[in-house]
């Protein structure tokens, strides 16, 4: 059934979709008020804090492994 063509027809459409999909995307948040200096400090707060949990649970994991 997975024929070249259908293959590559598919693959172009999903190509298409993710474009649109981030042009519209990108559209809505410059024309949106979320984006201003506070949402600009908010995200970054948020993937401070992401980024912070995450080589927190790595250390945490890794004393605990240390501590075994």
């Amino acid at each position: 059934i997975w024929s070249p063509a259908l293959f590559k027809v598919v693959g172009t459409l999903v190509v298409e979709l993710r474009r649109s999909a981030r042009l519209l995307f990108t559209r809505y948040i410059s024309q949106s008020f979320v984006y201003t200096t506070l949402s600009a400090r908010l995200r970054a707060a948020a993937l401070c804090h992401f980024f912070m949990s995450i080589y927190g649970y790595g250390a945490k994991t890794g004393r605990e492994a240390v501590w075994r």
